[in-house]
């Protein structure tokens, strides 16, 4: 069986989708729930955002809902993950 362009695009996003969630502890970087947890692009793919894992973080529903909705979501929220983006960074 072979999958057309839009499966192949799903099957591909859901392993990236993991791959970030396992590298996240299945936490979410805001609030530390371990439940409906969602990938999410902090640079949007609409103004050019990749499917990179400095591009993604791992956010409960709740979380993502409220970043779509920019409510209640403080500063500190991106300082925390670009500080551990940092700390990981490892130059070639």
């Amino acid at each position: 069986m072979s999958l057309n362009k839009e499966q192949l695009k799903i099957a591909l996003w859901i392993i990236k989708s993991d791959e970030i969630k396992k590298r996240d502890k299945y936490t979410c970087q805001n609030c530390n729930s371990k439940e409906h947890l969602a990938v999410h692009h902090i640079y949007p793919k609409g103004r050019g955002g990749k499917d990179i894992n400095e591009n993604l973080i791992t956010l409960c529903d709740k979380c993502h809902y409220m970043v779509h909705q920019r409510r209640n979501i403080y500063i500190g929220f991106w300082i925390k993950h670009f500080k551990k983006l940092i700390r990981n960074f490892k130059q070639p």
